[in-house]
């Protein structure tokens, strides 16, 4: 079950990145979280707006199957102060179809990503900015849950 949601706002992340593949991901992603929680980002980011954990694909050299840039941070008021060694991107206003990852996580988000590479949600991908978003409900590993905005075309 998806549903639609027009985003309206800009949204400012700050946070880590790496450039990556799915082919890679199951090494690179693990590393990212692992970097999130041991050097404490929360603490180093200015202006946080809530603890929801962002984490953003973009930069695509095509579809799912070529590289693309992983951040993975927090959503601020805005960019002005960004610490050294960390990034900040800003989410710009588009159409995104929203998948809900439900389960033992993280193999529900692995389990929904596969169906977004199908065929059929494929086809309607934009390819420049999608994101999941670990609010409250994903502290719970064994029955969390994940929102996945995928950028639609049209």
């Amino acid at each position: 079950m998806t549903s639609h949601r027009i985003i309206t706002d800009p949204i400012h992340i700050i946070g880590i990145e790496t450039r990556t593949s799915n082919q890679e991901a199951l090494i690179t992603l693990p590393r990212m979280w692992e970097r999130l929680f041991q050097e404490n980002l929360i603490t180093q980011i200015p202006n946080i707006l809530s603890s929801d954990i962002y984490a953003i694909y973009t930069g695509y050299e095509g579809d799912h199957t070529r590289p693309y840039t992983y951040i993975l941070g927090y959503q601020v008021r805005d960019r002005t102060t960004i610490p050294p060694e960390l990034t900040g991107i800003t989410i710009d206003p588009a159409s995104y179809e929203v998948f809900t990852a439900r389960g033992r996580l993280p193999d529900a988000v692995v389990r929904t990503w596969e169906l977004i590479w199908t065929p059929e949600v494929d086809a309607r991908r934009a390819y420049q900015t999608d994101f999941e978003i670990y609010g409250e409900k994903a502290a719970n590993q064994e029955d969390g849950e994940v929102e996945i905005c995928i950028g639609i075309t049209g």
